[in-house]
């Protein structure tokens, strides 16, 4: 008796504690300057996150100031890409922040064990969003987001906080299944952002905002090179009418280095398969300056260094690989959509090969999508000797270099018919 009694007690204080918060959420108005929230997922998705921002043009980023950034525990890279970017828009002091959460869940951790850390994440987030009561939260890729997402939904479900838009961008990775995160939240936000027209049969309420064509209108060109203009991507955000330009003609720079990167975590087969002597002296053979290997958590490269007359330099980690991808003649790397991108972005030679041995691995999947479109070369371990001597790069096409606007659009449109009461808050 004495336990129902405790039990009782402790429920009427919580409906007590939930009715007063409720009361002064709605008795005070919403603070004239709300800050927006955006979650980094690490790696790869932070870096398609940076794309879509580098998109907002800089009299409206201010208007979504402060930013309060969230990142996991574990993420060790992302913050590098707040301060680059946050630098290349002069923002001032105290408009952004960064957060640290638990991380919901590792990459290749089971879905039984995620259930935990997701929980600890998630009441870890309720206080962070109650206490910068944001006006967006803007979230893309991996579970880290999730746990901000169900805070932030739940919160103003109760009536704890004022409204907010949550937007929710699917990865490129996920080309015509969606991510488990995807799925777990897509009823739960306000807009869903995907990639690739294959995930619209699926998601009916979704917005289409990817920057590669739906269909590929092709003409002769010359290769773009570094003196030549850069005018693949205009501002004009006709991003479903992009002309692809075929790689073909024009004078073909001298080769320098070739660059193996294996991303964030580890490839040790990829690595093994480019640590010999016969692959050092193929890249020679093929008129290459060197070769640089990233080979991030896994094991440092060792038997390539005996090839005499091949430069070579191995690396884990570097915040950013786009100087090296620049400066490469050739990249063979992991199916990470970052390295890809950047590399497409960069016009740069570019060999993938996908991970198998990833959980729900998408990788397979942006290969096969981007190679049918003619952007890429995909190869296997078993065949990159191959690949690599005989892939004719001259026939693809230049990849798009920026993301559009669409995406911006619609969270724009959305918050200033929320901000008129024309739209309730967040859907069921």
């Amino acid at each position: 008796t004495m336990d129902y009694e405790a039990l009782s007690v402790v429920l009427m204080a919580l409906a007590f504690i939930l009715v007063v918060l409720r009361f002064a959420v709605f008795a005070s108005p919403p603070p004239y300057k709300r800050p927006s929230v955006i979650v980094l997922g690490s790696g790869g998705h932070t870096s398609e996150m940076f794309n879509f921002l580098r998109t907002i043009p800089a009299e409206e980023l201010k208007r979504f100031s402060p930013r309060h950034y969230i990142a996991a525990t574990t993420d060790t890279g992302s913050y590098a890409f707040v301060k680059e970017f946050e630098e290349s828009v002069e923002s001032k002091r105290g408009e952004v922040f960064f957060h640290k959460i638990p991380r919901a869940r590792e990459v290749g951790q089971s879905y039984l064990s995620s259930i935990f850390t997701t929980l600890y994440a998630f009441f870890y987030s309720i206080f962070l969003v109650f206490k910068v009561c944001p006006l967006m939260v803007f979230a893309n890729g991996p579970g880290t987001c999730v746990p901000v997402i169900a805070a932030s939904w739940i919160l103003t479900k109760l009536g704890v906080t004022h409204y907010n838009l949550i937007a929710y961008s699917e990865s490129y990775a996920c080309v015509s299944r969606p991510s488990l995160t995807t799925k777990l939240i897509a009823s739960n936000v306000d807009l869903l952002f995907v990639q690739w027209e294959k995930l619209l049969r699926r998601y009916t309420n979704a917005i289409l905002v990817g920057r590669v064509p739906k269909r590929s209108l092709h003409r002769r060109a010359e290769r773009k090179y570094e003196d030549a203009p850069d005018n693949s991507n205009s501002d004009s955000e006709s991003e479903q009418t992009s002309i692809l330009v075929n790689k073909s003609g024009g004078k073909k720079k001298a080769k320098s280095y070739v660059l193996v990167t294996v991303g964030s975590t580890k490839f040790d087969a990829l690595v093994a398969a480019v640590d010999s002597v016969a692959f050092g002296e193929l890249i020679a053979s093929l008129g290459y300056s060197g070769i640089h290997i990233q080979y991030g958590k896994g094991t440092k490269p060792t038997l390539i260094s005996k090839t005499s007359s091949l430069p070579f330099k191995f690396f884990d980690f570097v915040p950013s690989l786009r100087d090296e991808i620049a400066n490469a003649s050739l990249v063979i790397g992991h199916a990470g959509v970052a390295t890809i991108f950047e590399t497409l972005e960069a016009d740069t030679d570019l060999i993938v090969v996908p991970n198998e041995s990833l959980m729900n691995n998408h990788q397979r999947e942006i290969c096969e999508e981007l190679s049918s479109r003619r952007y890429l070369t995909v190869s296997t371990l078993r065949q990159l000797r191959s690949t690599v001597s005989y892939a004719d790069f001259s026939s693809l096409n230049v990849f798009p270099k920026k993301e559009n606007l669409l995406w911006w659009r619609a969270i724009r449109g959305k918050i200033k018919a929320q901000s008129l009461g024309m739209l309730p808050t967040h859907q069921s």
